[in-house]
């Protein structure tokens, strides 16, 4: 099982922009510079992958990344496991940092 370091709860259909900073196993910042694409992976809870788009670097030396959701990544009431990935130059995909994140899309019950 999945330890999540964060979680975050949206309301159906609600566009926002999710910044994290990746940390290893001690809480330590994780330095990003060796990497040169990042991208944000969310899963639904049958497994089955919902997104996996381009992220941003907001500081490498920070380990500050981001995600802007769009309608498609928010559009279906569930609990998922989220995570950064981080690739080189060549596109070869290296370990993820140990930064999982929940993230639940609840019904907005507001007319």
């Amino acid at each position: 099982m999945s330890t999540y370091n964060k979680k975050l709860i949206i309301k159906e259909g609600f566009l926002t922009d999710f910044v994290a900073t990746v940390r290893d196993s001690s809480g330590n910042i994780v330095d990003l510079t060796v990497y040169d694409s990042v991208k944000f992976i969310m899963v639904n809870s049958s497994d089955v992958i919902k997104v996996n788009a381009t992220a941003t670097f907001i500081s490498k030396t920070a380990g500050t990344v981001t995600y802007s959701f769009v309608a498609a990544d928010v559009d279906t009431i569930d609990t998922y496991k989220a995570y950064f990935a981080f690739y080189t130059g060549d596109a070869k995909k290296l370990a993820s940092p140990p930064t999982y994140f929940e993230i639940q899309i609840v019904k907005d019950y507001l007319p």
